[in-house]
């Protein structure tokens, strides 16, 4: 039997309403926010992540899922949302028509990586970028927005960690500097840092390498060397983090992964992810559209690993869904279940049930078995005997109340019941 590709789950009924309960929450602080919604191909042309990720970065590296078509174009499912927001933003002209532009986006990304806990293939994330401003206050904006959403998922015990990246002024001394010390120990680098060392040697503090990882412990830091403008925006962005009361940490080893970055760099980790407990990141990145167009719009953004959301959030399950099943014990009786069904479908006061009919059913011991599953508030049954009587028989599955009533006040009494079971609710909320 064909299974499905290693490190590419299936979302399952069950499943899926926890998705669709974290999507919503997180629509609705992006809304809050005053985002749009963007939603951009799945498939690019590679050259668009090789050149905003940089062709040294283990993206390109070691993830790119990159292919030829039937023209020999090469196309890459795109590994992060970003470069794609950027290239539709400039191919639109939207960059030129409002300042600042603010979207998110939510959807599959796609990365060859070894699949562990929380990180697959396929994956999902949700973005938000907000291009056109300089301004530190926009750093600490997004920065609160993304702990927001840690706080309305209740994920345990969040910290923000804060960095700053500096600018091409201040990294050419600071490169200088760690070069110097690295030089030193060069031998005990693992493979990858000392490959690291040519390409970005700030990413060598990204290194997983125990021994890398202790030498890394003595060496210089990217805020001991910023230029007076560059401290002045960190600054900036703590004082008002602070005003705001968003608790936040400094670690000097936050680097990001991607070359586009600059300024400030922020990560949200969380407990109950081990190692890899990163739940999302994201910073400032003012020279991507410069590379890019030649254009000087900054911008500053992060991104949020959904499953990992769905892993450690402690979202309050919604109230279920009020469902309400039709139940025909005969074929004749079809035609009369699926037209009841069907007019609730038609009502306002319905649209938010789930409404249900159970077929080949032919036997009310058989059939309520087959609705027990389902798990309803409510049955509306259908037999020979309530097609002769011109009835419907109600059956309650919460307070196992049972009535016949006359079919064409079926949905009047069904209401009356909805409503009834509601207000119930709300007073045993009350006490």
């Amino acid at each position: 039997m064909i299974q499905s590709l290693k490190g590419m789950p299936d979302v399952l009924p069950g499943e899926v309403e926890n998705w669709q309960r974290l999507e919503q929450v997180l629509r609705d602080i992006a809304h809050n926010y005053g985002y749009s919604e963007i939603r951009t191909p799945v498939l690019e042309n590679a050259d668009l992540f090789i050149k905003s990720t940089g062709e040294q970065s283990d993206i390109v590296q070691k993830e790119f899922y990159r292919f030829e078509d039937k023209n020999g174009d090469a196309i890459s499912l795109r590994p992060e949302g970003t470069p794609g927001t950027v290239r539709a933003l400039m191919q639109h002209k939207l960059l030129a028509q409002k300042s600042p532009q603010k979207v998110y986006y939510m959807g599959p990304m796609f990365r060859r990586e070894r699949p562990q806990k929380g990180r697959f293939r396929q994956f999902h994330q949700m973005g938000v970028e907000y291009f056109g401003s300089h301004a530190p206050g926009v750093d600490a904006e997004v920065i609160s927005m993304l702990y927001q959403i840690c706080q309305k998922l209740n994920i345990p015990s969040p910290k923000i960690m804060l960095n700053s990246l500096g600018d091409e002024t201040c990294r050419p001394k600071y490169r200088e500097a760690l070069l110097n010390y690295l030089q030193k120990y060069e031998a005990d680098l693992d493979a990858t840092s000392r490959q690291r060392m040519q390409d970005n040697p700030m990413r060598i503090f990204d290194s997983k390498d125990t021994k890398t990882q202790d030498i890394m412990q003595d060496a210089p830091v990217m805020l001991d060397h910023l230029t007076d403008a560059c401290k002045v925006h960190f600054d900036q962005v703590q004082a008002q983090l602070s005003q705001m009361q968003i608790p936040y940490e400094i670690n000097t080893r936050i680097v990001r992964g991607l070359d586009y970055y600059t300024h400030t760099a922020f990560e949200v980790i969380a407990q109950g992810l081990g190692s890899q407990n990163a739940v999302g990141g994201g910073g400032r990145y003012n020279n991507l559209i410069q590379s890019f167009a030649g254009q000087d719009i900054p911008a500053v953004g992060f991104a949020m690993g959904m499953e990992r959301l769905l892993m450690i959030s402690q979202m309050a399950a919604s109230e279920k869904q009020k469902q309400c099943v039709v139940l025909p014990l005969s074929e004749k009786a079809q035609a009369k279940a699926n037209h009841l069904a069907w007019s609730l479908r038609q009502l306002d006061w319905a649209k938010a049930m789930k409404i249900d009919v159970v077929f080949d059913k032919t036997s009310m011991k058989s059939g309520l078995r087959a609705v027990a599953k389902l798990d309803p508030q409510y049955v509306l049954i259908l037999g020979d005997q309530e097609l002769e009587n011109d009835t419907v028989l109600f059956k309650n599955f919460m307070s196992k109340e049972q009535k016949e009533i006359e079919y064409n006040l079926g949905i009047d009494f069904l209401r009356e019941q909805v409503l009834k079971d509601e207000n119930k609710v709300g007073m045993d909320a009350k006490l």
